[in-house]
């Protein structure tokens, strides 16, 4: 993966996640803890949710990661595809550790964590004279 991409996960703390319902549409906002061993975004959320539910029956999931507080009309941020799933065993243990490292608060509210394993990383920089695009592709797992 790019280390500009990995940085910029690394910092950013809000993606949002889109899923498929049967053909409806549906969009969750999350707070995230990038793990950059193995490009995993994680994430918080109760299993009554709807979009864990949806996420249980269609694991394909989209989202979108945006840097807050830029300047109008300069954007900066990923779009990105990967299977969603629960964090269990060893993945758990390395999940609980980099989520609640970075949001130790956490540990008082319920929820289970989830694993997202991107695939498909679009990073836009649209900063005049430094941005880019930058395309990422998974050649399976880790980064």
């Amino acid at each position: 993966m790019d280390k500009e991409i990995i940085s910029f996960l690394a910092v950013q703390g809000e993606l949002t996640i889109a899923l498929s319902d049967d053909g409806r549409p549906y969009a969750a906002s999350c707070f995230y803890a990038f793990q950059k061993e193995t490009g995993y975004l994680i994430f918080k959320s109760e299993l009554h949710t709807h979009h864990i539910q949806v996420g249980l029956k269609h694991a394909q999931v989209a989202g979108t990661v945006v840097e807050k507080n830029r300047l109008p009309g300069i954007i900066k941020g990923i779009q990105f595809t990967g299977m969603l799933s629960l964090a269990r065993d060893m993945e758990k243990e390395r999940a609980q550790s980099t989520y609640y490292g970075r949001y130790p608060f956490a540990r008082a509210f319920s929820g289970e964590l989830w694993i997202i394993r991107p695939d498909w990383i679009k990073m836009t920089d649209n900063t005049p004279l430094t941005g880019g695009k930058k395309i990422w592709k998974s050649t399976e797992h880790g980064i």
